[in-house]
């Protein structure tokens, strides 16, 4: 092998090492993106649990009644409140402009 041949093989074969070195660093560098990732998704997975526990616990009727009556809202529970006044009889509707018939407008010619 001559001087040339030999200067263009190891030209090439750091440019091959140079490759698989970066390489190497961008699948290191995916894989920890990958963990941050997963690290990211498994604290969002918590706050949704911890946030639906709550929605739960704050939607609970008994829950309801307690913060009702801690900030002392005149309010009644279903089975306390007064049923409304029941119709005697039932009386023809009464009709409004709303339910009239159009009038037809007859043209003189």
């Amino acid at each position: 092998m001559n001087l040339g041949t030999s200067l263009i093989a190891v030209v090439f074969f750091v440019g091959l090492a140079a490759i698989v070195v970066a390489q190497r660093l961008e699948i290191r560098s995916a894989g920890y993106r990958v963990g941050k990732a997963e690290k990211e998704l498994l604290k969002l997975d918590e706050e949704i649990r911890v946030l639906r526990t709550k929605k739960a616990q704050a939607e609970d009727p008994r829950n309801l009644w307690k913060k009702v009556q801690e900030l002392g809202l005149p309010l009644l529970p279903p089975e306390f409140k007064e049923e409304p006044e029941k119709p005697a009889a039932k009386a023809a509707p009464k009709r409004t402009s709303r339910d009239a018939k159009p009038v037809q407008v007859r043209k003189q010619g």
